[in-house]
Parts: C-alpha cells; structure tokens; sequence
C-alpha cells in the first residue's frame, strides 16, 4: 500500500520488522546500546534465513535496502527522542522565542516526562516506544500506551519534517499495529490537536475515523481504529 506525495508519508508499507520483532522478546527491560547489538547479533546468526526474507542482511547488520531503521527506543536514545518531539511541534506551533527555549521550557514543565521514563511508562506497562533511526541520528518516534485490556493509545507518533514523504511514517504505525496485535489489542485510539493537518489526513488514511472524546481533552481531536 502506497500514499500519493501530497499526505507526505508516501512510499511502501513494507514491514521493515527484523529489529523490532526480536527485541520485543526483550520488551519489559529497556536496552542499553551495547545489549541491543549483543542481543542483535546472537539472534540474527540464528534466524539467517528469516533475516533475509524481511530484507535484513545478517553479515552487515543493517538494512541492506533502507537507511532508515525502525526499532524499540534505546536508553542513551531518549534526549534525542525528546528534542524531536519538541522540534516538530515548534515548527507546527510557532512557539514564541527560539526553538532552544521551547525546548527548555516544555522540559521545565515535564510536557515529556513519559519519554523520560519509558520503561515504567511504556514497557512494563503493555506498551511499546520506537525510534526511526538514520544511521546513529533519531528521526522520529512513536509509541502505545495501554488504556485497558483490549485497548491501546497511539502517542508520541513525531518525524522531523526532512523525512516527510518517504514512507517512514507508515512503516512506523505499521509496525505499531503489529506489536498491538501481538498483544490483543483490539483497537487504538489517539488524540492530536486540530492544528496538526498534515497528521490528521495521515491517521485517516491508515484506516483511523474520529470518535467523541474519550478521554476529557474536549479540545484535541479523538480517532480510533479497530483491528482486524
């Protein structure tokens, strides 16, 4: 499934899975660096063949057809994950002052305190939390959140705007939805603010459609998503 250029996720909705699906065995414990390519390595030598069918090449490591990587959020990751977030949204906002001084003051006043703790957040909570990963340089993220047994909350779904229309944004709710359904989850919802166009048409387009608010936040926008 492809979207055309104007929504600016374009591109193949290919699953990109070999990191996230065997570091997700790993799940409840967030990975420093060096474990996620120890982990990384021993698995990869022996799962050779199914590497290869997802398009991972085991000799090299890396994608042998994408630069960009698509996986679960390494400690050392998280400020970067953060400046991110507070980038898009200054650019989507046009928050008074320099991009420096949002970022200080959205982190003064905790508006990312989750990404500071995502293990008790996120991974010991039947969550998730990805980066997209240009070589060493995070690109964007994305995350779930457990609201109840059969439901998910989609958050910190953020790319910087130079990686728009690739594709990225795609294949990372893409593989969202499989981490959900691989927790039995049955649906997803999400709140993003009417300003945020571009996302909106984004979310619509991968199946998602605009439901009462669910959660008192009367001012942002609720969608939902059932899985099949």
């Amino acid at each position: 499934m492809s979207f055309p250029d104007s929504d600016g996720f374009c591109g193949l909705g290919m699953k990109v899975g070999s990191d996230f699906h065997f570091l997700h065995r790993f799940q409840g414990k967030i990975l420093s660096k060096s474990l996620f390519f120890a982990i990384k390595w021993g698995v990869l030598k022996a799962t050779t063949k199914s590497a290869r069918i997802r398009g991972f090449h085991p000799c090299k490591g890396v994608k042998s057809d994408f630069m960009i990587t698509i996986r679960p959020i390494l400690e050392e990751e998280i400020p970067a994950v953060k400046r991110v977030i507070l980038t898009v949204a200054y650019n989507i906002f046009g928050f008074e002052g320099t991009l420096e001084d949002s970022i200080r003051h959205f982190e003064a006043v905790g508006e990312v305190k989750d990404v500071d703790d995502v293990q008790t957040h996120y991974f010991e909570a039947g969550g998730t939390s990805l980066v997209a990963v240009n070589g060493e340089q995070v690109i964007g993220s994305g995350a779930l959140q457990k609201l109840d047994k059969d439901t998910a909350e989609l958050k910190r779904m953020w790319l910087l705007d130079a990686y728009h229309g690739q594709g990225i944004g795609y294949r990372l709710i893409m593989q969202l939805f499989d981490f959900a359904r691989e927790q039995n989850y049955t649906r997803l919802r999400l709140q993003t603010s009417p300003e945020q166009v571009r996302a909106l048409d984004f979310y619509r387009k991968v199946g998602f459609h605009e439901i009462p608010c669910y959660n008192g936040d009367v001012c942002e926008i609720s969608m939902e998503i059932e899985l099949s």
